[in-house]
């Protein structure tokens, strides 16, 4: 089974995307909201491969996802124009039956997050936390993850993904135990 690391910068990029993809998108009724050009012209908004059109192109299938999502009853703030929203006073919104159904429904019409978004909200790590990340993948690599992300030259993870073999899982409570302090098998069962 191959699963996404759990640190805190695919946590933001995870958290970012699915806020972003359940809860941005269309604000309402209106054909187009401003895009993200950030001041460019109008012909950087129909370049296929600038950052902008990326952006832009983003918030628009993230517009998409909020009318599908209010179509389903789930009211959800209208996003900006990087397709981001501010779901903080949404409260528990997604333990809903009826809104994690909605959001099964209207995710697919979201796009990836774009890098420049995803960039945007990796963490700034202080020097002990990058270092940590990085003992703690090489710790994951050679203790039975050897397919284990890598940590970038910022100190966060990669968004890679990595077989969690029963190997793996004892790298991952060994190595969270040696080099955060936290033992994992202390940790109660996940609720289903």
């Amino acid at each position: 089974m191959r699963s996404r690391y759990s640190g805190r910068l695919v946590l933001a990029a995870a958290a970012a995307c699915a806020l972003a993809v359940t809860a941005t998108g269309c604000g309402g009724s209106e054909a187009k909201v401003a895009s993200a050009t950030q001041g460019s012209s109008s012909a950087g908004a129909t370049n296929e491969g600038e950052p902008d059109s990326e952006v832009a192109r983003y918030a628009e299938s993230q517009r998409k996802v909020v009318a599908c999502l209010r179509k389903e009853g789930v009211d959800v703030p209208d996003p900006d124009a990087r397709g981001e929203i501010d779901t903080t006073s949404l409260g528990n919104w997604k333990q809903d039956a009826a809104t994690r159904q909605a959001m099964e429904k209207c995710q697919p019409l979201g796009l990836p997050v774009p890098d420049s978004i995803r960039e945007a909200l990796e963490p700034t790590q202080s020097p002990e936390d990058a270092k940590k990340n990085r003992r703690y993948a090489t710790c994951m690599q050679e203790n039975g993850a050897p397919d284990f992300p890598d940590v970038d030259e910022k100190g966060n993870f990669s968004d890679g993904a990595w077989n969690r073999t029963a190997a793996a899982q004892r790298a991952e409570s060994l190595c969270y135990k040696e080099v955060f302090g936290v033992d994992l098998s202390a940790r109660p069962p996940a609720a289903g």
